[in-house]
């Protein structure tokens, strides 16, 4: 059998401490199990550069940047060390063109082995047993790393161990507020991962959740929001079990209870933020919250969302409080009412251009929401407008100069959530509002078109997507105008 001698030259002249606690860990989970006869290597195991000549089988994975020489005489293959000059070495020689088409067909081989062990790890029903017995023959297990680490005095814990051990603190009875935040905080960064918040939700953890919010502190509060906003991000499993536990009941209350004047008005605002995250995070792709929230039932006015909480948090504080805070919750939610419009949207659309089972009950659960007409009947689209109005004036380009202070997100969020909501609102447009809106809609393409030539990097197309958007506003205006003369005249 042909075999293969490998090497690389060092080119550290120190170890870090970095390093040698990697290598320690290497050797943690690798064991004793390696064997330097080359003769008992396992097969799909990938050779790594040393300073030394190292021996293969060609089954062995060869990193492909390795310059290499085959000896014909010895049966051998040799890498070039990056510190020995080309002419000091045979690598020259030239490799028998057989010779090397055998080899990339075995490398093509094996890639295409590996693609299919990928492939299959992919679904449960296909996975290799074998493979998964050498794979735990080749390291060691969990098991054994820690009880090797606690030898050290190093303590080890999963995800899930450490969400066991929060459970159990947060149930005691004599934690104070700094304790309970803390706690709350290490669990609101362990819910951010999808597998750890199914966890908690099987562990009944929405119950804690109940416990806190119900509190009358309110830092404890907004922590329990923010964690469960983590924890409701973009999962739909642990959505489903939000809304069955009840928390969003006790959400509705807390954000009533906020917008009752207070002397903390500050405070209330931070809870209402929190509480904003937390209501955005569980609306979003959920039909069914939506419907929950936004249903105008005469017998439990909490849930009236649109009218009783939403308009109210909005014209939170004073109109002419134009402070960062304020003007952040007002633009966040107009994001939130243009993302979920935007959802019934495509969901409609998928249904008439795509049929299928999936799409048609995608809808019916959208369409069992009225949102289109408690949209107008809540004074929503009046408030579209005028904000429209209020926040796109400043920081418009006056003589050419442009503001280098202007804040491009806030234009951007406005005028995609105008994009989505004025084929619904557009009848609560005002001829005087919308002659002001285009002169600013004019002033804006213009800017936009500059910046856009201006870029520093050719890259970055934000500008110019800026740009693309308010042609495509105005032109929406413009429809709108001709069609109502149009109408007009009939």
């Amino acid at each position: 059998m042909m075999m293969m001698v490998i090497g690389s030259s060092a080119n550290s002249l120190r170890i870090m401490p970095v390093f040698l606690f990697l290598v320690f860990l290497q050797s943690l989970c690798l064991g004793d199990k390696q064997n330097n006869d080359t003769g008992n290597r396992d097969p799909d195991d990938v050779l790594l550069p040393t300073n030394k000549w190292q021996t293969s089988i060609p089954e062995m994975t060869i990193p492909t940047h390795l310059p290499i020489f085959q000896d014909w005489n010895m049966g051998q293959s040799e890498s070039l060390p990056n510190n020995v000059s080309d002419k000091e070495h045979p690598a020259t020689r030239i490799i028998s063109n057989q010779k090397l088409e055998t080899q990339l067909q075995n490398n093509l081989n094996r890639s295409a082995k590996e693609d299919l062990l990928q492939l299959a790890h992919s679904s449960d029903e296909l996975v290799d047993e074998h493979e998964i017995q050498r794979t735990e023959r080749k390291f060691r297990s969990y098991e054994e790393l820690k009880a090797d680490f606690e030898s050290l005095n190093i303590s080890v814990k999963t995800d899930l161990e450490i969400l066991d051990d929060l459970f159990v603190q947060l149930e005691l009875e004599t934690l104070n507020e700094n304790l309970t935040l803390g706690l709350l905080e290490e669990l609101s960064y362990l819910l951010h991962q999808i597998d750890n918040s199914k966890y908690f939700v099987e562990k009944n953890g929405f119950r804690l959740f109940r416990k806190f919010l119900l509190t009358s502190n309110a830092r404890i509060q907004k922590s329990v929001l923010s964690a469960m906003s983590a924890a409701v991000q973009g999962n739909a499993y642990v959505k489903v079990a939000a809304l069955q536990s009840g928390v969003m009941d006790i959400l509705c209350n807390i954000l009533q209870m906020a917008l009752t004047p207070t002397d903390t008005a500050d405070q209330s605002l931070r809870l209402l933020s929190s509480g904003l995250s937390a209501l955005s995070a569980l609306l979003r792709d959920f039909p069914s919250a939506q419907r929950y929230f936004f249903s105008n039932r005469t017998d439990q006015p909490s849930l009236s969302g649109l009218d009783q909480i939403l308009l109210p948090m909005f014209r939170f504080l004073t109109p002419e409080n134009r402070s960062a805070s304020v003007v952040n919750l007002r633009l966040r939610i107009i994001t939130l009412l243009g993302d979920v419009m935007l959802e019934r949207n495509n969901a409609r659309d998928q249904a008439l251009t795509a049929p299928d089972a999936k799409t048609e009950k995608l809808w019916q659960l959208y369409a069992s929401t009225p949102f289109e007409e408690s949209l107008k009947t809540a004074g929503w689209c009046t408030v579209l407008y005028q904000t429209l109005l209020d926040y796109l004036t400043p920081g418009i380009a006056e003589d050419g100069k442009l503001d280098p202070h202007v804040n491009h997100d806030h234009r951007e969020r406005l005028l995609s959530a105008f994009l989505y909501l004025h084929p619904t609102c557009k009848s609560f447009l005002t001829s005087d509002n919308q002659l002001e809106l285009q002169n600013i809609l004019v002033k804006l393409e213009m800017e936009y078109s500059v910046r856009s030539r201006d870029k520093e990097d050719e890259f970055d197309f934000y500008f110019t997507d800026l740009y693309d958007l308010v042609v495509k506003i105005r032109g929406l205006l413009s429809s709108d105008s001709k069609h109502k003369r149009v109408v007009d005249e009939l």
